[in-house]
């Protein structure tokens, strides 16, 4: 070997020292993302056992019920000639949809489709 040089590191004893590099950082990876998966399902467990789910959902069915009425009676008014009821029809409508929405099955949807559109199912 000649002198003043240093011998340069193997190729697997610098893989080595990259590994060691950035093992602390995927591992804290790791774990942010096990304490983040332990929170959401406490809070997904805690907000089942806490919540009267059936008041919730009764609720929903009742203003369904309702916005529906409005919405039919918005039409109603709009054929008979008042023009402010497409205002009423339009604001039914769109808080109709918030509110169908609490009903069962959708969340399951939205859920499905965050996963599906974050890549968490591939």
């Amino acid at each position: 070997m000649p002198v003043g040089l240093a011998p340069s590191p193997s190729v697997a004893a610098q893989a080595a020292a990259d590994y060691r590099a950035r093992a602390p950082k995927q591992a804290r990876g790791i774990w942010v993302t096990i304490s983040a998966f332990t929170a959401l399902t406490s809070f997904l467990v805690l907000s089942y056992l806490l919540v009267p789910w059936a008041s919730v959902l009764s609720w929903a069915a009742q203003e369904q019920r309702g916005f529906q009425n409005a919405m039919a009676g918005s039409l109603r008014a709009i054929r008979g000639g008042d023009s402010f009821a497409v205002f009423t029809l339009c604001s039914a409508t769109a808080l109709y949809g918030f509110v169908h929405a609490l009903g069962p099955g959708h969340g399951k949807v939205l859920l499905g489709g965050a996963a599906l559109g974050g890549g968490g199912l591939c």
